[in-house]
């Protein structure tokens, strides 16, 4: 379990190269699938904002076992209102 959906037990992300985030995970062997979503934590850590739609998922097959993966992915949010101006 990376977070177990409580925000600030996630995953912390670092900004990277070329304006990516970026995060390594180490799994356990017997980990099968991720089930994940993107949250936003304001410096003071007292503000939380969720990504937008479904959860994300990503299934480990046998022949990812012991490898690196690399998700790419981007932050979704609402037509109505972004959380970024």
């Amino acid at each position: 379990m990376l977070g177990n959906w409580k925000p600030f037990e996630g995953v912390q992300m670092k900004f990277g190269f070329a304006s990516y985030w970026e995060a390594d995970v180490s799994l356990e062997p017997s980990t099968r699938y991720l089930e994940y979503k993107f949250v936003i934590i304001d410096e003071n850590f007292n503000t939380v904002f969720w990504e937008k739609g479904d959860n994300r998922y990503y299934n480990i097959t046998e022949k990812d076992n012991g490898k690196t993966i690399e998700l790419f992915d981007t932050w979704r949010v609402s037509q109505r209102y972004s959380y970024f101006h």
